[in-house]
């Protein structure tokens, strides 16, 4: 969909997987599909460490406050406040190919994260 922006990115040293998925629609929640294909679905991990950037409020795309990165928020001084929540998705089979899929809010962000299965030396 023209609202769920998506970009993938692959750490240089630890060849860490990550994907940042944007949902730019203030009222619209959606399901994004994240899939790997052959070579790489070997490599990671089935299961991958969702983070997310959330806002409250009925207008979460021109929230100036109440905004919330994985379930903390930015106290006085730039100290980090509130319990770190994280969520984890299963990679699985869908049409040949391996996918995560994560649940987007309205107007949210979110860091998929997976792992090397063996790490880089």
């Amino acid at each position: 969909s023209t609202h769920i922006k998506l970009w993938p990115l692959l750490d240089a040293n630890t060849q860490q997987l990550r994907f940042v998925v944007i949902n730019r629609h203030a009222s619209r929640a959606g399901t994004q599909r994240l899939c790997l294909s052959k070579p790489w679905v070997e490599k990671y991990y089935a299961r991958a460490k969702v983070t997310r950037l959330m806002a409250e409020g009925a207008e979460p795309l021109s929230a100036k406050g109440k905004i919330s990165l994985g379930g903390q928020v930015f106290g006085f001084g730039g100290q980090l406040k509130g319990k770190e929540q994280q969520s984890w998705v299963l990679r699985r089979g869908m049409h040949g190919r391996s996918c995560w899929e994560v649940y987007m809010p309205p107007g949210s962000a979110a860091v998929l994260e997976s792992d090397l299965l063996e790490p880089v030396q």
